[in-house]
């Protein structure tokens, strides 16, 4: 998109929802002289790792889970803390 052509950033904008939209609608590569640089500083108490699984474990993992009715991720996290605890 030239220049001439783009629309304009919004100077503020009414929701995250229509920041959303106007950004799935446009590419920030034509606006990078209209960006400006900013500091920022994250302090991350926690975090989460992947870790690889083989298929067969996950697909034990992901039944277990579906009959329980719980995400795969508190499945899992409930079996290794109950191995953990062992």
């Amino acid at each position: 998109m030239a220049d001439l052509e783009k629309d304009p950033i919004p100077e503020e904008f009414r929701s995250i929802a229509e920041a959303g939209t106007f950004w799935d609608t446009h590419s920030a590569a034509d606006y990078i002289d209209d960006l400006e640089d900013v500091e920022i500083e994250f302090d991350i108490q926690h975090g989460q790792f992947m870790v690889p699984v083989d298929r067969t474990v996950y697909a034990q993992i992901k039944n277990r889970a579906e009959k329980e009715q719980k995400t795969i991720s508190e499945m899992l996290l409930i079996m290794l803390q109950h191995e953990l605890a062992a």
